[in-house]
């Protein structure tokens, strides 16, 4: 999820079987497949779609990769994994600078989370939606 100019997406493209990148900046998509093609990576789909929504249509994925921080992780990302040891790797935002990657293994209705490293970059995916306040 968040394929920008599909650097990470095409070393993923030599792991995997298929791969589904879901990108919505129109510049992006067109530089993405631009590079894809120059490449000659026959396995890769790009989805113009909204981050929050993933890919519906598309799954159960055995693995769902989050390239960017994200402040937090929509449930319905969870559903669109394998229920056999599906997993979602993904990096959470804990303040301005402080991010933890993780990784998040699905097994039947069950999950585990596990921490695996610390990252610094104020960057994120999305930002929270703000919440009305009283």
């Amino acid at each position: 999820i968040g394929g920008m100019t599909g650097y990470i997406s095409v070393m993923l493209a030599n792991l995997c079987q298929e791969i589904i990148v879901i990108e919505n900046h129109e510049g992006f998509i067109s530089l993405l497949k631009k590079n894809i093609k120059n490449l000659g990576i026959k396995n890769l789909k790009i989805i113009n779609s909204a981050f929050r929504d993933g890919c519906v249509k598309e799954s159960p994925y055995d693995i769902i990769f989050i390239d960017n921080p994200i402040d937090e992780l929509p449930n319905s990302f969870k559903d669109q994994l394998s229920s056999k040891y599906g997993k979602i790797i993904m990096i959470k935002k804990i303040d301005n600078y402080l991010c933890k990657a993780y990784r998040i293994t699905k097994n039947n209705n069950n999950y585990t989370n596990e921490f695996l490293f610390d990252v610094f970059t104020k960057y994120e995916l999305y930002r929270k939606r703000a919440e009305f306040i009283l």
